[in-house]
């Protein structure tokens, strides 16, 4: 005699149906049978089983909520809170949409102090990737320096240091990064109409647009130390460094060959 049917009539008992597999017995017994010899649902916090899935809710309704200290919301379950968590800044509190937010907020001047001081005109950066970006862009107002200095001066260090290639890819022959990008664009770049790329011919409707439009003509001349990245300025290498682990694991090198104050010198 089969303890168990496909089909069910409209007295049917819900005491007699099997929510997991979709099952109808012919009495709760035969079916209170079947749950304890096939089916359980386990409570992951305190190891305790339910008949039912209704049950296991109650239950961590009732012994295992879960509270986020940020804003009080509440989670049946350690793990779904913790993600929730991982979405607020630790610091204020804020709530974001994705973790990659949330950490750009923390990386911001927000909550970072502008201890990184251009050796020129003492303007001051929250990262050194923004300070280093200020000196290659040639915005400083005390020193007209570009991408192009900004290289030959990594170069100079690489020499200095012995540590030729931690940095900028070592080339043998004449190639890509001899092209003679235009560091920086003027007003002259106006053709009556919009600034006008050099390179590429491409219009913009802003001269800061074209600047920075102008990197893209960069070779990728920079490369990670440590996960072989390739980066067409200095600045991007830095804020790569700033957002991964890699710059931890390259962190000595990287002060030694970086080092804004002897920009001064150079």
């Amino acid at each position: 005699m089969s303890y168990y049917s496909y089909s069910s009539s409209e007295d049917d008992d819900d005491d007699r149906y099997c929510e997991k597999c979709g099952r109808y017995f012919v009495d709760w017994r035969a079916r209170e049978q079947h749950w304890n010899t096939v089916h359980t649902f386990p409570c992951n916090d305190c190891n305790r089983t339910f008949n039912s899935s209704r049950a296991l809710q109650n239950h961590r309704q009732d012994k295992h909520t879960h509270v986020c200290r940020y804003c009080d919301k509440q989670y049946s379950y350690a793990s779904d809170l913790e993600d929730h968590v991982e979405l607020h800044c630790s610091i204020c509190g804020q709530l974001f949409g994705s973790v990659h937010s949330r950490v750009q907020h923390q990386q911001s001047s927000v909550h970072r102090p502008k201890t990184n001081v251009c050796p020129f005109c003492n303007k001051s950066f929250s990262t050194l990737s923004a300070l280093t970006g200020h000196v290659e862009s040639g915005v400083c107002t005390q020193q007209r320096f570009g991408r192009k200095q900004v290289k030959q001066f990594v170069q100079k260090r690489e020499r200095q240091l012995n540590l030729q290639g931690s940095l900028l890819v070592p080339r043998i022959t004449n190639g890509p990064s001899d092209i003679d990008v235009p560091q920086y664009a003027t007003e002259r770049s106006w053709n009556g109409s919009a600034y006008e790329c050099a390179m590429c011919y491409r219009e913009f409707s802003t001269l800061r647009a074209l600047n920075g439009h102008l990197v893209s003509h960069e070779p990728a001349d920079y490369r990670c130390a440590n996960c072989d990245m390739r980066f067409k300025v200095l600045s991007a290498v830095m804020k790569h460094w700033e957002q991964s682990s890699c710059g931890i694991k390259v962190a000595h090198m990287a002060r030694k060959l970086v080092d804004p104050n002897k920009l001064l010198s150079y």
